[in-house]
């Protein structure tokens, strides 16, 4: 019984440790994605959010950047938009890196259809990877050890 019940903690941590890696090792636009969406869902639980996001005709997305523009082809924002919407939801995403940190800014703006008024924005930062994170540095040790 003992065997059994080390043999499945072992396991539960190589797991663990493994989604840890795929987590930090996802593809940047995938790790936005999963962030914006996060966000939204907590910004949406503390009331953050103005009740005109639930009346959106339209979602622009603009990149900043050619990486960014390529970005938004493979992010889903959480805004849904219908015919009867009476509001734009401008979205500007904009990666940047900066020492060890790679991120990006996301804009919100969310604009009146009847008088182009901008009524709300939001602009948020997102840090996708820290590159002198414990992480990184183990992982560029063990890449250098293997590689030797």
């Amino acid at each position: 019984m003992t065997v059994i019940t080390l043999l499945f903690s072992i396991s539960l941590l190589i797991l663990a440790g493994a989604g840890f890696v795929l987590d930090k090792e996802a593809p940047r636009p995938q790790m936005l994605d999963e962030l914006i969406r996060q966000d939204v869902q907590t910004l949406k639980n503390s009331g953050a959010l103005p009740k005109e996001l639930s009346s959106l005709s339209t979602l622009e997305l603009h990149g900043g950047t050619e990486t960014s523009k390529s970005w938004i082809k493979e992010i889903s924002f959480p805004f849904p938009t219908s015919d009867e919407g009476t509001h734009t939801l401008e979205i500007l995403i904009v990666d940047w890196s900066e020492g060890p940190k790679e991120g990006a800014l996301v804009q919100y703006n969310l604009v009146e259809n009847a008088s182009g008024n901008m009524i709300w924005e939001l602009g948020r930062t997102f840090i996708l990877a820290d590159h002198s994170s414990t992480y990184f540095r183990v992982r560029g040790q063990l890449m250098n050890w293997l590689r030797h």
